[in-house]
């Protein structure tokens, strides 16, 4: 969770140098845009001043009114780029006293070019007395200059901005890798995040059923996962007309060794006893635990007695087998078995049960290893040398 908090973090930051610099290059795109247009401007006006001066010649020379038209939309053309000067430098303070001087300058140049005019009115030999003192052309001339100095301030600073515009791309592009492998990695680091939570998930769904359904101490089938593969069994066998066997076990002298060695110690032995059960039955077959010390064994497939009482032979050998305590000492229990087989003693799951507890209850009565319920009468199982018949 930590890492992932650490990736999170980390895209979230380049992801926010990505957006700044965006903010930063697009500032700057205004401001170059600005400049460029700066520059366009002043070039306009001094083609309007040529304008001006141009009409006010054909004027002096010519006393014709109509190179006055171009004189007069010039100077409104001039004065125009004049304000729109001050509105795209409003924002700069290096540039105002160049705008100051600029406007100086421009209205002294209308001024003498005006006068001009007025002069040609009174005949050309006035204008060209005027015009022969040089004011006309010492204005044009200072107003050019200053227009210069404010073109080279505008082309020095559109340099500087192409400059933080390049190194600024090349930041862009370098964060933008950077961010867009933190975002792989943590698409990555998600999807392994996801896949390791479902299967977290699936095996606490399968620890969940396996709960439900197996005994906590012995990892056995409780009685549910029993019941729920006893009909099954008995579902099969009425399918494939075939016999099955189910034991009930009780074990004897099983308290004792609660009461002198401890619960640890008997659930010790019951834990034993789940491991002896199942290394005694087939693969096929099934032992299931009930709860405190009684179990029960579904062996299916049976083709006749003796290979029950095989199995039971089996079983009680090993239940009285000693059972080596973890402190060192050796417990000795039996166990008593009531065997129910299908279809003999019952044809559904109730019945069976109950005819293999009850064989299970009278080889407890009668200290006996094993009864089994055999046409609606219990008779003991012939298990030892000298054991009963049947």
């Amino acid at each position: 969770m930590a890492s992932l908090t650490l990736t999170i973090m980390l895209t979230g930051a380049m992801i926010w140098m990505v957006a700044g610099t965006l903010t930063r290059l697009s500032a700057n795109t205004d401001r170059l845009t600005n400049s460029n247009t700066v520059v366009n401007v002043l070039d306009a006006l001094i083609a309007h001043m040529i304008d001006v001066e141009t009409g006010e010649r054909g004027y002096i020379i010519t006393g014709n009114d109509d190179y006055l038209v171009p004189h007069e939309r010039g100077l409104a053309m001039v004065y125009r780029q004049r304000d729109e000067l001050v509105r795209l430098l409003a924002g700069d303070p290096s540039e105002q006293d160049r705008l100051a001087n600029l406007s100086m300058r421009l209205d002294a140049k209308v001024a003498v070019s005006q006068a001009n005019v007025q002069a040609r009115r009174h005949g050309f030999e006035a204008a060209r007395a005027r015009v022969s003192e040089g004011a006309g052309k010492r204005e044009m001339n200072s107003l050019r200059e200053t227009l210069g100095e404010i073109s080279r301030a505008q082309t020095e600073r559109r340099n500087v901005l192409r400059s933080q515009r390049d190194a600024m791309m090349d930041e862009l592009r370098r964060n933008m890798i950077i961010a867009a492998v933190l975002f792989v990695a943590l698409l990555g680091y998600l999807h392994f995040y996801l896949l390791r939570m479902v299967g977290l998930m699936h095996e606490t769904e399968q620890q969940m059923a396996h709960l439900a359904s197996h005994d906590v101490l012995t990892g056995l089938p409780n009685r549910r996962l029993m019941l729920e593969h006893l009909d099954r069994a008995v579902q099969r066998c009425v399918r494939h007309k075939k016999s099955m066997a189910l034991l009930f076990m009780d074990l004897n002298g099983f308290k004792p060794v609660n009461d002198k060695y401890g619960h640890e110690a008997g659930d010790e032995v019951l834990k034993q006893v789940a491991q002896r059960l199942s290394g005694t039955i087939r693969a096929s077959d099934m032992v299931a635990r009930l709860g405190g010390d009684e179990f029960v064994v579904l062996v299916e497939d049976i083709t006749d007695k003796d290979g029950v009482c095989d199995i039971v032979r089996k079983i009680t050998a090993e239940i009285e087998r000693p059972f080596r305590l973890t402190e060192g000492s050796d417990v000795t229990i039996s166990a008593s078995i009531g065997v129910a087989i299908y279809p003999r003693d019952g044809e559904d799951t109730e019945t069976l049960l109950r005819n293999a507890d009850t064989a299970m209850y009278e080889a407890k009565r009668n200290q006996s290893n094993c009864y089994c319920r055999e046409q609606m009468q219990l008779r003991r199982c012939m298990l030892r040398d000298d054991g009963a018949g049947k």
